[in-house]
């Protein structure tokens, strides 16, 4: 059913309680009080496809110029937080630090790039595309990039991811001058379309199956059946492997952070992270119902 069909229920009196809920609606049913939010771990993110989008400087490009603050506060409206990493917020160091914000508050979405070009101003969105164009700009007068190129997006079918690709299609060729083209498909064929790389950019989601950085960055190791986008770097291989031998502790928190950053560096960019997740739900008639950060509810 859709997110609207699936309101109309609730409204109804079909349904007590409904966890889908389309982003026009929300300002809505939050302000008449049916509609509650609460913190979730996990990351709204897009793959950039490594074989179709060959030159790192164009993935990174396309990660600096998405305007992510115009998609939480327009788009998607549920108190969403802008990513500044592809580990979400709420998963913590073994200091007990949230591992987003562990490094510095540029995170380490940005925090590479910062050390490679210091003169940057990457806390603002129009610094961060001004970047974006000489990166884009350096791999089309290398030869690395045809301008000409139309880059495939692929979603699965929902009103906001939708909304959400139009509104990354808007800045990259606002930004950039790169042309998109969208394409909705029904889970099934979606998800083929994932497992054959058929794809430009395309969307997912990971909500974290625990509190641990590795639930994260190992999806992009080489061989990884989630790495979607065919990234692979020796580097950042070594570092999860090697990581995944220690016990917790700061000489295992050092890997995994420098192992984030790596992922953003040269060479890299498989992925774009677009927000951390929060759960909207409304809920009619019950008590007792509890919830975890980690997706889970629980009704007694």
């Amino acid at each position: 059913d859709s997110e609207e069909n699936i309101l109309q229920s609730y409204k109804g009196g079909s349904y007590d309680f409904i966890d889908s809920i389309s982003a026009d609606m929300s300002d809505s049913l939050k302000a008449s009080g049916d509609c509650f939010v609460l913190p979730y771990v996990g990351t709204y993110y897009l793959y950039l496809n490594c074989t179709k989008i060959t030159d790192w400087r164009v993935r990174a490009a396309m990660t600096l110029c998405v305007d992510r603050d115009n998609i939480v506060s327009n788009v998607t409206k549920g108190g969403q937080v802008p990513a500044t990493g592809l580990v979400a917020a709420g998963i913590m160091d073994s200091t007990g630090a949230d591992f987003s914000t562990g490094v510095s508050d540029l995170g380490a979405l940005y925090n590479t790039l910062q050390a490679l070009y210091p003169d940057a101003d990457l806390e603002t969105y129009s610094g961060r595309c001004e970047l974006a164009q000489d990166l884009y700009n350096a791999a089309v007068e290398d030869g690395a990039w045809d301008p000409n190129t139309t880059i495939v997006y692929n979603f699965n079918t929902s009103e906001t991811h939708k909304a959400i690709a139009e509104a990354c299609g808007h800045d990259w060729e606002d930004v950039l001058g790169i042309s998109i083209t969208l394409q909705n498909q029904e889970w099934a064929t979606y998800t083929n379309g994932l497992g054959e790389g058929t794809f430009g950019v395309a969307r997912l989601g990971w909500i974290a199956d625990y509190n641990d950085p590795v639930t994260y960055l190992e999806l992009f190791t080489s061989g990884n059946s989630y790495n979607y986008g065919k990234y692979s770097d020796p580097t950042f291989d070594e570092k999860i492997t090697s990581a995944k031998t220690l016990l917790a502790g700061t000489d295992r928190d050092a890997l995994l952070y420098e192992a984030e950053e790596t992922l953003f560096g040269e060479g890299g960019f498989p992925v774009c992270p677009i927000y951390y997740y929060t759960q909207l739900y409304c809920m009619k008639g019950w008590t007792n119902v509890g919830f975890t950060p980690f997706g889970y509810f629980f009704f007694t």
